[in-house]
């Protein structure tokens, strides 16, 4: 896959708790903002920004009420797999529990390796799993006290580009960079420019255009009175140096 930055590509896991809402509350909430607004709107022209803000509240909340990405079995877990080879080895995680999004792609990233342990003969095995913050710079030192407590690692799972890029720039200082993968997610630029510099292995990438289209033919479909899924998964697409 060629690598080009895409668009709008979510840069960091999302904090937002998806089912402290219900979808019932969120429409008469928003339906009831409408009607507020419009009467302002129609006497101050002026003012027709701030009618449009139940519009964005609407699609912001749908967001994350209704569509996250498919995150429990991501392309990054396989993609950890193929660049261990055969072998298989030592792997870190570094991660951000504070996020429901992020913890999803380490349950994924677990599934996925004792799904493949159970008949390789070379096994992956997660020896450390520690706070990267979703951060370059927190990601930096959590990689350095891997390191030192585990000397054979083999591998990095980092749960978002920053991440990727602090555990990066760790290998690099201790030496290890050619010796150590390290894989991200999310596809942002500086991450996919990583990916074509060799320093990260491979970034699973997400699609907001397609997020923004199953928004709104949910929120045509809940309009009409159709029944609409409780949650909606978008798949993901792997990036890997060409």
């Amino acid at each position: 896959m060629p690598l080009r930055p895409r668009a709008g590509s979510l840069g960091a896991c999302s904090v937002v708790q998806p089912h402290s809402i219900s979808k019932g509350n969120l429409l008469v909430f928003i339906s009831n903002a409408f009607a507020q607004a419009a009467p302002a709107a129609a006497a101050a022209p002026e003012s027709s920004l701030l009618s449009m803000l139940p519009l964005v509240l609407m699609f912001v909340v749908l967001y994350f009420v209704m569509i996250r990405p498919q995150m429990k079995r991501q392309k990054e877990h396989k993609a950890m797999i193929e660049a261990l080879g055969p072998t298989g080895g030592p792997v870190a995680i570094l991660h951000f529990k504070q996020a429901e999004s992020c913890r999803l792609r380490v349950q994924g990233f677990r599934e996925v390796l004792d799904a493949h342990n159970t008949t390789a003969s070379g096994k992956v095995s997660i020896v450390t799993e520690l706070e990267g913050g979703a951060a370059r710079d927190t990601s930096f030192k959590a990689t350095e006290d891997a390191l030192q407590a585990h000397q054979g690692l083999k591998g990095i799972f980092a749960i978002n580009d920053p991440s990727a890029l602090g555990a990066n720039a760790a290998l690099e200082k201790a030496g290890k960079d050619k010796a150590v993968i390290v894989v991200g997610f999310d596809g942002q630029p500086e991450g996919l420019e990583a990916i074509a510099q060799g320093k990260v292995y491979a970034d699973p990438v997400q699609f907001p255009d397609r997020m923004g289209r199953e928004i709104v033919a949910a929120i045509i479909a809940h309009s009409r009175g159709e029944a609409v899924r409780p949650e909606i998964l978008i798949p993901t697409s792997l990036v890997r140096k060409a």
